[in-house]
């Protein structure tokens, strides 16, 4: 009499078991790697997202003021690891909380470690004396 363990239909359903574990092994290695990856791609987005809002910065390099005219050079460097395009810088001449005069400035598109000089120059009407301060903020880094 022959034992159960040589019965073809058994050998037949092992086999078959075996393949489907491979298979099965294989699906959940891909879906693995497709999580990992996912994770991978979402911090890099998020990582580009803050480094968008960042990574511009704007410093007066040069001004002068007579009359009711005056000349701000603004230097907008990029310190960041990807392309900042469409900067836009606003620029505030202010007296005391008062905000006299805005400008918004279009730098355009700076790459990683570069920088690009613009001139602002404000005529203003009614200044009483010297304008005791202005405010620079990045306005857009697409």
């Amino acid at each position: 009499m022959k034992s159960l363990k040589d019965s073809p239909l058994l050998n037949v359903l092992y086999q078959d078991l075996k393949n489907f574990t491979k298979i099965a092994s294989a699906f959940v290695a891909i879906i693995l790697l497709a999580i990992v990856a996912m994770g991978i791609v979402s911090y890099g987005i998020g990582l580009y997202e803050y480094e968008k809002e960042t990574s511009v910065q704007v410093n007066v390099i040069d001004y002068s003021y007579s009359y009711s005219e005056l000349s701000l050079e603004l230097q907008t460097y990029n310190k960041g690891h990807f392309t900042a395009k469409n900067v836009m810088v606003q620029v505030s001449v202010t007296s005391g909380d008062n905000v006299v005069s805005s400008k918004n400035v279009f730098v355009g598109t700076i790459k990683p470690g570069n920088s690009k000089n613009n001139k602002v120059v404000f005529h203003l009407n009614k200044l009483p004396a010297e304008p005791d301060g202005y405010k620079i903020r990045v306005l857009r880094n697409a």
